[in-house]
């Protein structure tokens, strides 16, 4: 009701005027793939529904542009290609289409935004059909329109792609300065062999025993009981550990149930580890918390150990 003038109702949603209502048959020519023929040594990328899955000596295709679209299994998945490639049996691929109507990559993101996952068959095997896909309907704008829509969303993809390859050389990164420094310290001249590894001379060995105070167990008090919980008492269990430092509790106990439990607590500044479920989480406990039986406290005697560098350990 009342929409503006420019706007138009098209049966999926509100529109600008001047696109259009199409099914996918009437802009391009759908197939199904083959049954790949793999060869370690091609040089040609295999499509299947997973997207890609190996290397072919031969294409399938070759188009400027081609849509996969997986079939069975990961059924609804989306992906774009370039040049030549093949496509397996278990995927859907764009065979030909109208270069003057649609551009291939607006339609690659319009269908990633669709969804098309959700239309497959709820079986053990989803599936996605040919017919189902031909007689799906988009919204289509001008030719133009979708090049710059396209052009606005590969730029955002590049971006995020640049970040993940920061993100991963940053974690190479951080991985080899832990190896570094948690194994050769800082400035070392001199080494000496351990049942460990080589490490600084003035370094030593020490089981987390000989340097704790006391190892402190957990549990969980009666969860019917409300008189046990909404307290003031912090309390976590190892699924709540994803940061290094724990600040804040995953659930709030009383003193009743402190009481009435197998939990501890474990007093702030030490280590808390998963020894049940999620093995070897650990995290420093900035507060003091409770604990459940999947966490074992750490006390560690401050005079021996440091607890952040023995979190990094």
């Amino acid at each position: 009701m009342n929409r503006p003038a420019e706007f138009a109702q098209s049966g999926i949603a509100v529109i600008p005027k001047g696109w259009k209502l199409v099914s996918l048959k009437e802009i391009a020519e759908l197939k199904n793939g083959e049954r790949p023929l793999m060869d370690n040594m091609g040089s040609i990328p295999i499509y299947g529904a997973n997207g890609i899955m190996g290397q072919s000596y031969d294409s399938l295709v070759n188009k400027d542009y081609t849509i996969i679209i997986g079939r069975i299994g990961a059924s609804g998945e989306i992906y774009l290609a370039k040049g030549k490639i093949w496509v397996s049996d278990n995927a859907i691929y764009t065979n030909d289409y109208r270069k003057k109507d649609i551009f291939l990559p607006f339609l690659y993101f319009l269908l990633l935004f669709r969804d098309l996952g959700q239309y497959s068959t709820k079986t053990t095997h989803p599936i996605i059909t040919q017919n189902f896909l031909k007689n799906f309907r988009i919204i289509l704008p001008p030719y133009p329109e979708q090049k710059k829509i396209a052009e606005v969303l590969s730029t955002v993809d590049q971006a995020i792609e640049k970040v993940g390859e920061a993100i991963e050389k940053t974690q190479r990164l951080k991985k080899g300065l832990m190896q570094e420094l948690l194994t050769k310290g800082i400035g070392h001249k001199e080494f000496k062999d351990t049942e460990i590894r080589m490490i600084p001379k003035n370094w030593g060995v020490r089981k987390i025993e000989e340097i704790s105070l006391d190892f402190v167990s957990g549990g969980t008090p009666s969860t019917p009981n409300k008189k046990y919980w909404n307290g003031d008492i912090p309390w976590m269990t190892s699924a709540f550990i994803t940061e290094r430092e724990i600040r804040a509790g995953q659930r709030y106990i009383t003193k009743e149930g402190l009481k009435n439990s197998a939990t501890n607590i474990v007093p702030k500044d030490n280590l808390v580890v998963a020894t049940r479920v999620g093995i070897g989480k650990a995290a420093i406990n900035r507060i003091d918390l409770a604990i459940s039986q999947d966490l074992t406290g750490v006390i560690i005697d401050k005079k021996q150990g440091y607890p952040e560098f023995l979190y990094w350990a």
